[in-house]
């Protein structure tokens, strides 16, 4: 999962825009690569894995507080190892 957060600025941030454009995207994470699928989560779903967001990092709650915008959430699916 990765939040659009953008610090809790009133924008989504750049990244946004080319994830809606082409959801299929190369994940660079702890020194692995991969190909992924991203899908934004909306309703019920997206509060869920934004709490958990919240949980994991409590920076999370205080860009909620900086914005009006609803910070959207995106599942990331492995589709290849590299």
């Amino acid at each position: 999962m990765v939040a659009a957060s953008n610090s809790g600025l009133d924008r989504h941030p750049a990244w946004y825009f080319n994830v809606r454009a082409d959801p299929e995207l190369t994940v660079e994470r702890g020194g692995e690569t991969y190909r992924a699928v991203a899908s934004e989560l909306t309703g019920p779903e997206r509060d869920t894995w934004y709490a958990r967001l919240t949980e994991a990092d409590p920076a999370f709650t205080t860009y909620e507080t900086r914005t009006t915008r609803r910070i959207p959430v995106f599942r990331l699916v492995r589709t290849t190892g590299a």
